[in-house]
């Protein structure tokens, strides 16, 4: 199986100050965004919140993420 990798063009919802990915209610899976625009909709700026590429995440978020995608 080919392993999955990060690209700059897949989007998450980030919180800086509380290390937090956006995830499905129904699980652990973070949500992955391909458009930046539908990220956007779904993020709480004022709650401290950004629209960020995967890969401008911490190292560790990027391979927790890398491990989702992999499973």
């Amino acid at each position: 199986m080919e392993k999955k990798t990060l690209f700059s063009t897949d989007y998450v919802i980030y919180n800086p100050n509380t290390n937090f990915l956006l995830k499905w209610d129904a699980g652990d899976d973070v949500i992955l965004f391909g458009d930046k625009e539908e990220a956007l909709l779904d993020c709480y700026e004022a709650d401290g919140e950004q629209v960020i590429p995967c890969t401008d995440l911490p190292e560790e978020l990027q391979q927790l993420i890398i491990n989702q995608l992999n499973k």
